[in-house]
């Protein structure tokens, strides 16, 4: 005959119970902690970005391994908002130049896509992809970095002046653009030793990415 008393089983399961509630729950914090930082780990192979920091700001304003092929197209996103709309002219080379980066049409990538072309970002991820941009740039060789600038800001003048130029206007790029693409350039090409901040002109039609047309011939 058994002298434990129930009181003294009673408070054994209870016991129990709770020291397998925390196992769980210490197992469940393991496992987000594991995804995040394959996540985080993700992230930065696609963006290039190595700053923690960073990657932190780019993972709060919705970037994430899906998503982040779009990095670079931010910028473009940025001039094409500028005036408060996007023109149709600009959201067809903003497409173009994500087919050119291998952004497939209906993927994840290109969903985010649409709908920053018909949602203005907001101004934390347009400061939080350039604040990446700039890191990824500072970390080149001088040579890729000042190509890779030059490559980004030049896009950024072709979207500039897209509208413009199916209108016919002798200036395309209206002033608000033109400023805000000397901003982009004084922090996307760093510091220049002389001080001086390029300027780019858009190119011709011929010069940029084709859209393929879709569905079959």
């Amino acid at each position: 005959m058994s002298l434990e008393s129930p009181g003294k089983h009673t408070r054994l399961t209870t016991e129990q119970e709770y020291f397998h509630r925390l196992d769980v729950e210490l197992i469940d914090q393991m496992r987000k902690r594991a995804a995040l930082e394959e996540e985080r780990r993700r992230l930065s192979e696609v963006t290039q970005v190595k700053d923690e920091a960073i990657l932190d700001a780019l993972a709060e304003v919705g970037f994430d391994h899906g998503n982040a092929i779009l990095l670079h197209l931010v910028p473009l996103l940025q001039v094409a908002w500028v005036d408060g709309s996007v023109s149709s002219a600009e959201r067809d080379r903003i497409v173009r130049e994500a087919r050119s980066r291998g952004i497939d049409e209906g993927g994840a990538a290109d969903q985010k896509l649409s709908t920053w072309l018909d949602q203005r970002p907001s101004e934390e991820i347009f400061r939080t992809a350039i604040r990446a941009l700039r890191s990824v740039l500072a970390a080149s060789p001088p040579t890729p970095n000042e190509a890779n600038a030059s490559s980004l800001l030049q896009s950024c003048a072709d979207v500039a002046a897209a509208s413009g130029g199916l209108l016919g206007l002798t200036t395309p790029v209206s002033a608000v653009e033109r400023r805000l693409l000397k901003d982009l350039a004084r922090e996307l090409e760093l510091d220049h030793p002389d001080g001086t901040v390029r300027t780019y002109k858009p190119r011709a039609p011929k010069q940029l990415p084709t859209l393929e047309p879709r569905g079959g011939s």
